[in-house]
């Protein structure tokens, strides 16, 4: 199974097109709790013990979007990719996005919200260290 992230860096788990954010470990922490996506319109839930469902809690109150999941896989390849590589904006989005099937290309965010999204991965890694508090902080990198 491919994982998908969210915008957090939340580990995202799917089931028949639904796409589900872990919520909490049970107390003999054998047993995982996920909730849908949409947890502010949707109350479905699941159970999970060793990567399998063992029980559904509620129905959801939306449609499954195969589309919308595959867009999520396509967002998180490009996220990985833009932090691995060091080609331009367009070529990662170019390279993650073939072959896509024509919904999942209307579920995709627009082009220059890809653009800002790789930009800021980017950023995030090669962002400056912080100001130190004290002379014991003070580290300097070597070029």
């Amino acid at each position: 199974m491919e994982n998908i992230t969210s915008q957090r860096n939340r580990e995202k788990f799917y089931e028949n097109g639904f796409l589900y954010i872990f919520d909490k470990l049970s107390a003999d922490e054998k047993t995982e709790f996920w909730r849908c996506e949409q947890k502010r319109h949707c109350k479905a839930r699941v159970h999970i013990v060793n990567h399998e469902v063992v029980k559904s809690i509620n129905m959801h109150n939306h449609e499954p979007s195969a589309a919308k999941v595959a867009a999520d896989k396509i967002v998180t390849k490009i996220k990985k990719r833009a932090v691995e590589t060091q080609e331009s904006t367009c070529q990662v989005i170019n390279e993650c996005t073939q072959n896509t099937d024509i919904a999942c290309q209307g579920a995709l965010p627009n082009q220059q919200a890809l653009k800002k999204l790789i930009r800021r991965k980017r950023n995030e890694i090669n962002q400056a260290p912080s100001n130190p508090t004290t002379l014991a902080d003070l580290e300097i990198r070597e070029c």
